[in-house]
């Protein structure tokens, strides 16, 4: 918040229960849910950054397919 001051950025926060105002955000976090935590069962804290770190390299290639 201090950088955002001092670059005299206006933070603007999206209204409570008003998620259309953050739609990337909100897509995101439906088709990481939908893609990668609904199907798997994460061990330990490496086993879900290496899973989720597999998604993310799917994803980004643009091939649709589950981590």
């Amino acid at each position: 918040m201090e950088w955002c001051k001092d670059q005299s950025i206006t933070v603007t926060h999206i209204q409570p229960g008003k998620p259309v105002q953050n739609g990337h955000v909100e897509s995101f976090n439906g088709r990481f849910r939908d893609e990668c935590l609904n199907p798997n069962l994460f061990v330990n804290l490496n086993d879900a950054r290496r899973k989720i770190e597999a998604w993310r390299g799917i994803t980004t290639n643009n091939v649709h397919t589950v981590c």
